[in-house]
């Protein structure tokens, strides 16, 4: 992640951070009772025995995998909103933004109109190009690298690239690598108004069911219906990171606490190419993005209707609606 200039005092970026600090240790704690008391409570109510020691040390640095990832989802996005505050412009920018088509010269020209009145103006070669699925590696990197494996993260890095960048062909690679991927649906019902049916998450739903895939992504299982009974997401908000992957791959976020982060590709490098909004509420965050209404709500659901929630390896299940077929392990992986 590139650097940059600021004219904020030593003493005020100390503050922030210890703020930011005692937040997350208490965070983490709430975090690490919840996910460690899961997980034995799934052992041993499917007549597991209690961990090992090495079981209980293999959890323990998953866990802090989890907290590196969760706290690089964090601090790239505080980091952005920090440096549009204090010089009008962010670290990130859009592949798909009409900045990137800007010649050199070009962008060198919208920096110095952009940049806040007082604060040093950047050159083009300190901001980061980037799209939804590459920012939402990047944390899947802080992951891999708290686990001691960059060697693994390369693998998976080279071969979703290989594939294109696309979603779904990166939910196949996690999945490989020992990943979980719950198919989500909030309504298995929705069509759509008369006039635009969309039948994308009635056979979505039917794949999942009968084929136990989603875009041949091989399924753990399934978190659904969940707008009849918000409280299925409770799950979700106790989860330090996650990845979400929406239509067929054509969105990828990052989750962490229950929000979504994402990076929009046609956006930047200013305020709005980073957002962060509830999982919970994603769809209704859209039908307003939409115009609202039910044409709103119809273009927010065609994107967010369906998808995946991807868990790193030894995550417990996300749901009592477990897709047996599929033989997912669930818990400490065989490294």
């Amino acid at each position: 992640m590139p650097t940059y200039q600021t004219q904020q005092s030593q003493t005020q970026q100390t503050s922030q951070q210890d703020t930011s600090m005692n937040q997350s240790n208490s965070d983490m704690s709430y975090q690490m009772g919840y996910q460690m008391g899961y997980q034995m409570g799934y052992q041993m109510g499917n007549g597991q025995l209690p961990m090992s020691n090495q079981q209980m040390q293999d959890q323990m640095l998953m866990f802090q995998a989890n907290q590196a990832a969760r706290q690089s989802v964090i601090q790239s996005t505080a980091d952005h909103r920090q440096a549009v505050e204090e010089r009008g412009v962010g670290l990130y920018y859009g592949d798909k933004s009409s900045y990137h088509n800007l010649s050199e010269e070009e962008k060198v020209q919208w920096l110095q109109e952009h940049s806040g009145e007082g604060s040093v103006v950047i050159s083009p070669d300190e901001l980061t190009k980037s799209s939804c699925i590459e920012w939402a590696m990047e944390h899947v990197q802080a992951w891999y690298q708290a686990m001691g494996q960059d060697d693994v993260f390369e693998q998976i890095d080279a071969e979703t690239r290989n594939a294109d960048l696309k979603g779904t062909e990166l939910a196949k690679i996690l999945v490989n690598y020992g990943w979980q991927a719950w198919y989500t649906n909030p309504d298995t019902s929705y069509t759509g108004p008369e006039d635009a049916q969309d039948s994308e998450h009635t056979y979505s739903n039917h794949i999942a069911d009968t084929q136990g895939t989603y875009y041949d992504v091989p399924l753990a299982g399934k978190l659904v219906d969940t707008d009849a009974n918000k409280d299925k997401l409770n799950v979700l908000e106790a989860l330090p990171f996650f990845l979400s992957v929406t239509r067929g791959g054509m969105h990828v976020t990052a989750g962490v606490d229950g929000q979504i982060n994402e990076l929009a590709r046609g956006e930047g490098p200013d305020n709005t190419v980073i957002y962060q909004d509830p999982y919970r509420d994603i769809v209704d965050v859209y039908t307003d993005v939409y115009g609202g209404g039910q044409e709103g709500e119809h273009k927010a659901r065609k994107l967010w209707g369906s998808g995946l929630i991807l868990l790193p390896p030894g995550s417990p299940p996300l749901s009592n609606d477990i897709l047996p077929k599929n033989e997912v392990e669930f818990g400490i992986p065989s490294w």
